[in-house]
């Protein structure tokens, strides 16, 4: 009889998780409605433990007969990708082979200075906590055909930035420069970001720990976690016709006011040089192996990525010393790339993780740094151009967040306008400060991107 009993609670448990599961479906969806996000999928997790996740909508919305999401499914990352590259670097401090504040000039194979300040050295910590005194302003204002590309970008990491920072190369520019010493000052950078990757390759090519950076993440970050369905390049997908639905979900993005096509605009699984911060590929429930390690003091379910004191040094705060704009109201900055979002997710929570947005691609990972308890979610849909797209968008997105973290909290979810403000994408910083007619000149862009000032832009929230 107590066995019987037991059973039956045991039912009655798993037909009220059935039941809370469902309701949760059920909001997600309707939150995909009001916003425009054609697909999306969802993990949440307490530490390293994965105990929920939830996929839905289309892999390619501007085609009705795209198969659906699945739990496989691969998105592109966007500014997301910059969390593999902070692991990464810490990967390569506990194996001893670079200290976060080493000169970068010890690893590169030129000299870099900041001309303001050419006694200065810029440190791998610098650059994992946007305060090398390097920039994004002339980098934006090249044309994005030349940048964007479908599929992965011709152009590695050596010749980019010897184009950018070689006082002969062919983009160098003192607007690459702020005028303010390196480590003093806080500018969230992209190709700042994917510099540091430029070291972690230079030091695993020289240490037979892979053939590049993209070899180096599937090797040391990825394989341990025993995740085989990621990677950087779409060449690690074996080419374009392997990562198309429904193995990956293309970046598209909703149109307003458009009636064919469902609506929604359908691009391609696109690259540019600096690939490292924004061209990472997965399933939300391979990233989350990753984050649940950086969640659980650097292991996985008992596989240690990373050490504890390394994670904790990650998670430490920087606080941005500099004041006031551009760098007043900035996240205050963990050690390598993970940043606290304490007033803006939501009130009451204090958050680490980091948001990614590229046109046609809008990504989230946080935890809450009292709870344990996290999210992942990742989607192939656009945080949109104008204010009402972007709230409709933004505002269904934290929805889907803040419920997913109240169900497993067990905290009643309430809904709220947003309260985060917009960030630029590198498109809309080019159209605002790029010269005249900078922008649409030179190659168009690939498979319909609106990369040029003419087109449309995104925007990140």
């Amino acid at each position: 009889m107590k066995l019987l009993a037991g059973l039956c609670s045991l039912a009655a448990l798993g037909a009220a998780d059935a039941e809370a599961n469902a309701a949760l479906d059920a909001y997600i969806v309707k939150q995909m409605a009001k916003g425009h996000i054609p697909g999306l999928s969802a993990v949440a997790l307490v530490k390293d433990k994965i105990v929920w996740s939830g996929h839905y909508g289309s892999t390619k919305p501007s085609d009705k007969n795209a198969p659906k999401v699945m739990n496989t499914t691969v998105f592109e990352f966007a500014s997301l990708s910059k969390t593999l590259i902070g692991v990464s670097v810490m990967v390569l401090k506990d194996k001893g082979l670079l200290d976060p504040e080493d000169d970068i000039n010890k690893y590169l194979p030129f000299e870099l200075r900041n001309p303001n300040f050419p006694d200065a050295p810029i440190t791998i910590h610098g650059l994992s906590t946007h305060t090398s005194s390097l920039r994004d302003k002339y980098y934006d204002t090249l044309p994005g055909g030349t940048i964007y590309h479908e599929g992965d970008s011709p152009i590695s990491f050596k010749d980019f930035y010897g184009y950018m920072f070689t006082k002969s190369g062919k983009w160098y520019s003192k607007n690459s420069f702020w005028n303010k010493k390196p480590q003093t000052h806080f500018d969230y950078c992209n190709i700042c970001a994917t510099m540091a990757a430029y070291v972690v390759e230079i030091i695993a090519q020289k240490n037979g720990l892979g053939t590049s950076y993209a070899d180096f993440v599937r090797k040391e970050v990825l394989a341990p976690l025993g995740i085989t369905n990621a990677g950087y390049l779409v060449a690690d997908f074996g080419g374009e016709d392997k990562i198309q639905p429904p193995k990956g979900a293309i970046p598209s993005a909703y149109k307003e006011g458009r009636k064919s096509s469902g609506g929604y605009d359908s691009y391609c699984f696109y690259g540019f040089p600096d690939y490292a911060d924004g061209s990472f590929k997965g399933s939300a429930l391979d990233y989350a192996k990753v984050f649940g390690a950086f969640i659980n003091d650097g292991t996985y379910q008992g596989v240690q990525l990373l050490k504890p004191a390394t994670v904790a040094y990650m998670k430490e705060k920087y606080k941005s010393p500099c004041s006031p704009l551009p760098c007043g109201g900035a996240m205050p900055q963990g050690n390598a790339f993970f940043y606290y979002d304490e007033k803006d997710l939501v009130q009451g929570r204090s958050m680490i993780g980091h948001n990614g947005g590229e046109m046609g691609i809008a990504t989230e990972a946080f935890y809450n740094v009292k709870t344990n308890v996290g999210f992942v979610v990742l989607s192939n849909g656009d945080w949109g151009a104008s204010n009402k797209q972007i709230d409709a968008f933004g505002d269904a997105f934290e929805n889907i967040e803040m419920k997913i973290l109240s169900e497993f909290e067990g905290v009643a979810h309430k809904e709220t306008k947003r309260t985060r403000k917009t960030r630029k994408s590198r498109r809309l910083s080019a159209m605002q400060d790029a010269p005249v007619g900078n922008l649409t000149s030179g190659p168009p862009c690939p498979c319909g991107l609106p990369c040029n000032a003419k087109d449309d832009v995104s925007v990140v929230v």
